[in-house]
C-alpha cells in the first residue's frame, strides 16, 4: 500500500445568499506524479454541513501519502433542498508533512461538472492548466451578458435569449429579497415613527 497519511480539508463556503448547498460534495486529490486518491465524500456525520459562511472541517484518515499536491478535483451533485453551492476556499494539511496547500475557489459550483484548481490557483488566462474549464465559465458569461440594440440610436439591452432559468432563478429569487427586505423596512420606519398622516 505504501506510504498513509491523514489530512484536514477545510472547506469555506462563501457569505452569498443561496451560497449553501445540501448537495453531495467529491473531491480527489492529485499529486505532481499524476497519482491521485478515489473519489471522497465530504460529509461530517449528524451536522449540516457547507451553509451560507460556514467554515467546514473534514479528517481524512490513512489516504496514500503525496508529498506535494499539484491539483484539487472537486464537484458536486444535484441532490438536496439547496444545490447551489459557492465556494470561498479550500485548504489542505498534510499531517505527515505539515504543508497547507490552499485553492482559492472564489466560483458558483455547477453541479456534476469536475472543476480542477491547483495550489493558489491564480494564473494568466493564456497560461491556465484548465483551458477547458476556462472556456466553459467564459461561455456562460457570454451567455449571460449578451447585448443587442433593439432600436437604433437607444443603448444596449441585455437579452434573456441565453440566460437559463438555472442561472436566472438564484438573481431573481435575491432581487425579489431585497425589495421584500426594503418593503419591510420602510413599513417599520413608517410604523415606528410618529407621522400623523
Amino acid at each position: 500500500m505504501g506510504e498513509v497519511s491523514d489530512y484536514t480539508v477545510t472547506v469555506k463556503t462563501g457569505d452569498k445568499k443561496y451560497a449553501g448547498t445540501d448537495a453531495y460534495v467529491r473531491i480527489v486529490l492529485h499529486d505532481e506524479s499524476e497519482k491521485k486518491t478515489d473519489p471522497i465524500i465530504l460529509d461530517n456525520f449528524f451536522r449540516n454541513d457547507f451553509e451560507r459562511g460556514q467554515e467546514d472541517i473534514f479528517q481524512l484518515r490513512k489516504l496514500p501519502y503525496f508529498p506535494n499536491f499539484s491539483k484539487l478535483e472537486l464537484w458536486r451533485d444535484n441532490s438536496g433542498f439547496g444545490a447551489s453551492w459557492y465556494v470561498d476556499t479550500i485548504k489542505l494539511q498534510c499531517e505527515k508533512s505539515g504543508k497547507i496547500y490552499v485553492f482559492p475557489i472564489y466560483r458558483w459550483i455547477k453541479a456534476d461538472y469536475h472543476y480542477m484548481f491547483s495550489h493558489l490557483n491564480t494564473s494568466l488566462p493564456q497560461d491556465d492548466k484548465f483551458q477547458e474549464q476556462r472556456r466553459m465559465e467564459m461561455d456562460e458569461k457570454r451567455k449571460i451578458y449578451e447585448v443587442e440594440q433593439k432600436v437604433p440610436g437607444l443603448p444596449l439591452q441585455v437579452t434573456l435569449s441565453g440566460i437559463t432559468t438555472a442561472v436566472l432563478e438564484p438573481k431573481l429569487s435575491y432581487l425579489r429579497s431585497v425589495k421584500s427586505d426594503i418593503n419591510c423596512t420602510v413599513l417599520w420606519m413608517v410604523g415606528g415613527s410618529s407621522l400623523v398622516l
